[in-house]
């Protein structure tokens, strides 16, 4: 019986939060960690959430719109919010233009569409292509860095769905060509 109360109280605090999120994410469980749904702790900060998971409070503002006018960064005790999935990794973390990468995540919604985005800022990302999740909230992808990348410059890698960007990871290109040592003459 106690199940059944908190799930009501879970469901009338879901139902009193503006999202933007998909009905199925909402009845996730509370308090699981990143990449769910979550319920505030006495005394957070968007700051030490967005921490926790590996992000920033621009991010968890993105995901959570609602948090956007949050006096001073602070959450209420119980506000229930969206975390982003805490991995989102790019293999090999640095290389050439023509690269192909790896790129790898969780805590995404499941069975979506994401689109890869690549940039030389944050703000100026471009397309590179898109990609499945899996029932999990799983995903593999591969690209390749792309002709435009600038060599000794970090390339931005972001996922992204239905306008939220779940994720940003840094790609450092190195050289176009291998580069060789004078050998002895």
């Amino acid at each position: 019986m106690m199940f059944r109360k908190g799930a009501a109280a879970l469901l009338i605090a879901l139902a009193m939060v503006p999202s933007e999120a998909p009905a199925q994410q909402a009845a996730q469980p509370a308090g699981q960690g990143c990449g769910g749904w979550a319920e505030a702790k006495p005394g957070e900060t968007l700051d030490a959430v967005a921490a926790r998971c590996g992000g920033d409070r621009k991010a968890l503002v993105e995901l959570n719109p609602q948090l956007a006018d949050s006096a001073q960064g602070s959450l209420r005790a119980g506000e229930i919010v969206y975390l982003p999935g805490s991995g989102f990794s790019v293999l090999p973390p640095q290389g050439p233009v023509g690269q192909t990468l790896t790129l790898g995540a969780e805590g995404l919604p499941p069975n979506s569409e994401i689109q890869v985005l690549a940039g030389e800022s944050p703000e100026g990302m471009k397309p590179m292509t898109r990609a499945e999740t899996d029932d999990a909230g799983r995903l593999t992808a591969h690209v390749d860095v792309p002709e435009w990348a600038e060599y000794g410059k970090p390339l931005y890698l972001a996922l992204e769905t239905a306008g939220v960007r779940f994720g940003t990871s840094v790609f450092r290109v190195e050289s176009r060509q291998p580069r060789h040592e004078p050998g002895p003459g």
